[in-house]
C-alpha cells in the first residue's frame, strides 16, 4: 500500500500515522476480541509499548498546544 511505501521511506508523519493505527487496532483487539482470551498474557510487552507510544504522542500534543 501507499502508506507502507511512505513508512519505508522514513516519512515521519507516515510513521506516526502507522504507529497510531497499530496501537488503535491492538486496543480494539484487547477490548473487543474474543480470540485473545487464552493468550492475553503473551501480549504484555505489546501493550506496554502501545501505552508508551500513546503517552509520547500525548506529551508531544501537549507541548505543541502550550507553545
Amino acid at each position: 500500500s501507499r502508506m507502507v511505501e511512505r513508512v519505508l521511506r522514513d516519512e515521519p508523519a507516515e510513521i506516526a500515522t502507522a504507529l497510531m493505527l497499530i496501537v488503535y487496532r491492538l486496543r480494539n483487539s484487547f477490548f473487543h476480541g474474543k480470540k485473545w482470551n487464552d493468550s492475553i498474557h503473551k501480549q504484555r510487552e505489546n501493550f506496554r509499548t502501545a501505552n508508551q507510544i500513546l503517552m509520547a504522542s500525548m506529551d508531544m500534543h501537549r507541548a505543541e498546544s502550550d507553545a
